[in-house]
């Protein structure tokens, strides 16, 4: 972030600094942080996530989220850890709580599922992994280098910064298990998720 900033800098002549206010918080923190701030506190349901386009997403001409990769798992999760909620239809995996993959979509969706199975194992084990992280060797060795490299931009003490970004991942791993939790005993993507076991 510094060379981007002195990248800049240079560029345009003038003193440039990048500031993350929400860097080291979960975004089920931030969007309930975000709400509590908003002149319009439903206008989160009209952000996009999903990063599949019309044509692989859409029903009957409207534009849905798959509700399974991994940018729509964080978002499911951030909403639930929010205490908030979202019409069934915003996804076209509408229910994760289904005991098989292929019982969780709209029964309107008329395309093929395989390649969505790929995309909802990644997102699952992404959120999954990112959950283990605080309690693993390799989680520890991670966590220390980017401390050491947040703090250097942030002209913060490493150990500082390594203690917040441990809170961050294990209030992911708390929100992950809860969410994983909600969707029940027979959901399809406890099958994939360690934090289920």
């Amino acid at each position: 972030m510094m060379r981007m900033e002195r990248f800049v800098g240079a560029l345009f002549g003038a003193s440039i600094r990048y500031d993350f206010p929400r860097l080291l918080y979960t975004k089920g923190e931030t969007l309930r942080t975000a709400i509590s701030h908003a002149i319009e506190p439903e206008a989160w349901k009209k952000t996009r996530s999903c990063w599949q386009g019309n044509r692989r997403v859409g029903i009957e001409g409207t534009r849905r989220h798959c509700g399974i990769c991994a940018a729509c798992m964080l978002r499911r999760l951030s909403v639930h850890a929010s205490g908030l909620n979202e019409a069934k239809e915003t996804y076209v995996w509408e229910n994760l709580g289904a005991s098989t993959f292929d019982g969780g979509h709209t029964s309107d969706f008329s395309k093929s599922i395989n390649p969505f199975r790929e995309y909802a194992i990644a997102g699952t084990l992404h959120m999954d992994h990112l959950a283990s992280l605080p309690h693993s060797q390799l989680g520890h060795v991670t966590l220390r280098r980017h401390a050491f490299e947040i703090a250097q931009w942030r002209g913060e003490r490493a150990n500082e910064i390594e203690l917040k970004l441990r809170r961050l991942l294990e209030r992911h791993a708390d929100e992950w298990g809860n969410f994983i939790s909600s969707l029940g005993s027979e959901s399809f993507i406890r099958t994939w998720a360690r934090a289920a076991a």
